[in-house]
């Protein structure tokens, strides 16, 4: 059967792994120092982290929990492995960063290294990247967590034997909040990945972040 392999879930300054609480950050801090702590709790040595923007930052260290201590590469050909994600508010943070530029007449100097991450699937190249995943990445549009769009697209691309794992789910940032859900899916030819599945998971981390109290 389709088997989901690991999933997370960060938001709210709380970190989930597969319904466990692993970390949880103080509550004043900003998206940014929020971040960086992650980083550094992680260990993580990566200079090209800091250049990212904030939505690319976060799906990069959703994907890093993910896959620590993982076999993916051991276990899928590079080509084989997809990426599936979803947001809601594109890239507006850094969007507004660089709709500023435009606005000052006076110091009118666009940054070109702004304008890359104006395209939201920058982020699921970030991820591919680092990790050196090749196969069909795609980065949608919703207003709000569409587990069904998501079933039905991985499970596509299983179905036609494009991809035999994928990183899935749903990478939010905006100026009042974060959320990043991610998991790690695997195809053995047999039952399909289905929409209640992730509602269901999805639901429970909502509830545990609620419930958890720093």
């Amino acid at each position: 059967m389709t088997k989901i392999v690991k999933h997370i879930f960060f938001s709210q300054d709380k970190l989930f792994v597969d319904f466990q609480k692993q970390f949880s950050f103080e509550s004043n801090l900003n998206f940014g120092a929020t971040f960086k702590s992650l980083y550094k709790a992680l260990k993580l040595d990566y200079p090209k982290y800091f250049k990212m923007d904030s939505l690319s930052k976060l799906g990069f260290l959703a994907a890093e929990i993910l896959l620590q201590d993982s076999k993916l590469r051991a276990m899928h050909r590079p080509e084989k492995i997809g990426i599936v994600i979803e947001n809601s508010s594109s890239t507006i943070l850094m969007d507004t960063k660089h709709q500023e530029t435009l606005n000052n007449k006076e110091a009118y100097f666009p940054s070109p290294a702004n304008f890359v991450y104006t395209l939201p699937n920058i982020l699921t190249g970030e991820i591919c990247i680092r990790h050196k995943i090749q196969g069909e990445n795609v980065m949608f549009i919703s207003s709000k967590f569409d587990a069904e769009m998501i079933a039905t697209y991985v499970e596509k691309l299983f179905d036609d034997k494009k991809i035999t794992a994928c990183l899935a789910g749903y990478i939010e940032i905006n100026e009042e909040n974060y959320e990043a859900f991610l998991l790690l899916i695997e195809n053995s030819f047999k039952d399909p990945i289905n929409e209640k599945q992730l509602i269901d998971i999805y639901s429970k981390y909502k509830n545990r972040t609620n419930a958890w109290k720093n």
